[in-house]
Formats: C-alpha cells, structure tokens, sequence
C-alpha cells in the first residue's frame, strides 16, 4: 500500500519567537496541525531554527521601501518554489502582507506549484486602510493584498462582514483560540508575591493596559478615563504594558500623563507618584518595554484586579480573551469585534463607542465617552471581594466554552480537507 504524503501548511505569520497574540495562535495552529497529520512550517521575520519540531524559515526585511519588497518577495517565492506548500496560510495585517506585497506573488505561480493561498485576516483598523489603499493604488507594488489569493477566511464575524461589503468574498470564521491553560488566575497569596517583583503593593487596585503595538490601541484615552479616579482613590493604578511604541511616543505618553492631565483636571503628577506606570524589563517606571516574554505578560495580567482598553479597532481582540481566562473584569469600548465577543455586552463593562477618521495618525479611531468609560471603571472598583470571585469563574467558563482550542485545530483541519477535495 502506498503511504499518502503530508500536506504542507506553511504560515506566513508573526515569528513563532515573537510575543504577539498572533505568534501565539501561528505556534498553537501548527502545533495542533502537525499532531493532526499536517507537514508545517512557519515563515516570518527572524533566525532560522526550529520551534518544537516545527520549521521557521527566515526572512530578513529592512523598511517598506519597493525594493524591500522585491527582496521579501524573491525570498518566499524561492521558500514555495523549493518547497511547494498546498497551502500557504496568511495570518494578521502585519508587515508580511500589509507593506510587503504578498498580492503580487503570481497566481499562474501559485498554479504552477500547487499552492493554495489563504488569508486568514483579522480586519482591523490597519487591515481595513490598506485594502482601501490597494484600492485606490493598485498598481504600487507594497499595497497589493488580496490579487493572488484562492480563499479567505476570517477571525471574526465582524470581518466577514466588513470584507464582503466591500472586498473580496470569504469561504468561512474561524475565531482565533485563547490560551486558557497558560492565561490562568491565581490566588491572593500567589498575586501579592509576584506583585512583589513589579513593585505593587498588597492593598494597590491594579488596572492594566494592554496595547503592544499600535496607536489604535489609545493609551491616551484610558489615561483619561481612569484619571481623577486615580486622584480620588490613593490605592488605584495604571499599569501599561506598550513595548512596541518608540521614544517619540514615549516621551508622548509621558507627557500626557505628566502635564497634560494634571492640567486638565486640577490634579498631581502621576507619573511621579507612580500611580501610572509604563512596564519595561528591569522594572523601572515610565520606561518602555522590550524583550518580554510570554510568561511575563501572564504575569502582568496575573498581578492586577482589571484590564482596561482604549482600543479603537480589534481584528478579534485577544486581550480581551486574555483578561476572561485570568478571571478578571474587562474595560472596553463597543465595537468591532466586541460584541460578538461580549454577547453584545452581557460579559464585561463596556461603553459605548463611536468612529471617526484621523488622517493625521492614518488610521481609524474609536472614540467614546470619556465620562461613560469612566462610569464602567467606577463600576468594577465597586465591586465585592464576593462579587469578584464569581466573576472569576464565570468568565474563564465563558472563554472555555466560546473559543476552545481544539475547536480552532479541527475546524481548520476540515476546512483544509475540504478544499483540497479531502485528500
């Protein structure tokens, strides 16, 4: 009997080195792929190695300039070229795809060899301007998105609809899963000792801030929300984990934070009080952080009472998934991904939100009520230490239930099936 050779799924996706949610789902899918029968490999920016028995095939990439672009494109088109992938799985709206050209690759290529390209997009803020710049250029090189690709799928329900009013038909949602076994609430004594290693106090009412990457993320807007509330009350903190953002914004956020709010709202200086800290890896505040690792930002979550987020545009929001499987409340805006996330509200403190379009940061921006969101924030500090621990287990039965990893694995295992004819 001849033994039937493996598929092979190769992901063009965030390093399975790096920390992004992303890189998390890339390494969980082609782990879960493998064990279930698949030859796998992940291609991203970074070193060459190996990742628990999976490949990454590196590909280097300086700026976004087109010759950039040509060289980022010559390296995957010889990756499939040698390799002849049957399916070639994009994941996210990051640089791969989103200033590196992935549309241009040929489809009479793609033909030739047997590969069968999918996007699998998050359709966020970021996403949503470079299709309409593909649209509105479609012959520069570094915006091309959607030309060479055979399939679409979506990681939200949201997506599918932003995508088919105005972009390009999708074959199915698959939700990216939540690590519920790695995002894990611990007791009172395990969370006073790792808020020893952060500086927090046994008493401090932490709210944390997850914005890793981009400015849509609006550190801006928590700051505010969360201001007088840390004025009133001597125990409450900010604490923002924003490693991605460089020294310009830095010095931004601080000074927003330093001079701009106090004068707002006739209050102190917070950042000298260390009432807002920005996190970074030796621990000092108002610094930046780099390098951190996955074990680290559980911990982040695992040291504070809240999560809060400003973000103006979500592809399917991790964090919140995150800030359910560590038990804690979540602050945030309604939009894009979140109600289906929230079963429109029903878990969680959400405000209202409302678009608008900044040109200046190029991107969309979601808005809210700076009153609403602080009401919400107002609401969960209320709250009993009775009340917090049933929320603990309500919410990571919630995540448990909604978005299961096994679900994700097998979901894309027949959906490969399916458009591989099954064999």
């Amino acid at each position: 009997m001849v033994k039937k050779e493996k598929k092979k799924v190769y992901m063009l996706a965030d390093s399975i080195y790096s920390t992004t949610g992303n890189a998390r789902v890339t390494k969980t899918l082609l782990t879960g792929l493998k064990s279930q029968g698949f030859n796998v490999a992940n291609i991203g920016i970074g070193a060459e190695g190996e990742f628990e028995g999976i490949k990454f095939l590196p590909i280097t990439q300086h700026g976004f300039d087109e010759n950039s672009v040509q060289v980022f494109l010559n390296k995957l088109t010889k990756y499939l070229e040698r390799d002849k992938p049957d399916f070639l799985i994009i994941l996210g709206d990051r640089v791969h795809f989103q200033n590196l050209g992935v549309g241009n690759i040929s489809k009479d290529f793609l033909e030739m060899i047997g590969t069968k390209m999918i996007f699998w997009e998050t359709v966020d803020s970021n996403a949503m301007l470079c299709m309409e710049n593909t649209i509105q250029n479609p012959t520069t090189p570094r915006k091309q998105i959607y030309p060479a690709c055979t399939n679409v799928v979506t990681t939200s329900h949201y997506g599918k609809k932003v995508l088919e009013n105005e972009f390009v038909k999708v074959d199915k949602v698959i939700w990216e899963f939540v690590d519920t076994e790695r995002f894990t609430p611990v007791n009172d004594n395990k969370k006073i000792e790792i808020r020893k290693e952060y500086r927090f106090k046994k008493d401090d009412f932490v709210f944390f801030m997850v914005g890793r990457c981009m400015r849509r993320k609006n550190p801006e807007l928590v700051m505010e929300a969360l201001y007088p509330l840390l004025v009133e009350h001597p125990n409450v903190r900010l604490f923002c984990l924003i490693p991605d953002y460089n020294i310009k914004d830095d010095q931004n956020l601080v000074d927003f934070a330093k001079r701009v709010l106090p004068s707002r709202y006739g209050g102190r200086d917070m950042i000298d009080e260390q009432k807002i800290l920005f996190c970074t890896v030796n621990k000092q505040p108002t610094r930046l952080a780099a390098g951190i690792d996955d074990d680290e930002v559980v911990k982040f979550y695992q040291i504070s009472d809240a999560v809060i987020s400003g973000s103006s545009n979500e592809g399917f929001n991790l964090v919140f998934g995150e800030t359910m499987s560590c038990g804690l409340p979540y602050v945030g805006i309604n939009n894009t991904t979140i109600p289906e996330l929230t079963s429109n509200g029903k878990v969680g403190f959400i405000a209202p939100g409302s678009v608008e379009h900044h040109v200046g940061q190029s991107m969309v921006i979601t808005t809210t009520s700076i009153e609403e969101m602080r009401e919400q924030c107002k609401k969960v500090l209320s709250l009993s230490k009775e009340d917090m621990g049933k929320m603990k287990e309500k919410n990571r039965s919630y995540i448990k239930d909604l978005i299961p990893k096994s679900k994700m694995i097998l979901e894309w295992k027949h959906y490969l099936e399916s458009i591989s004819g099954g064999n």
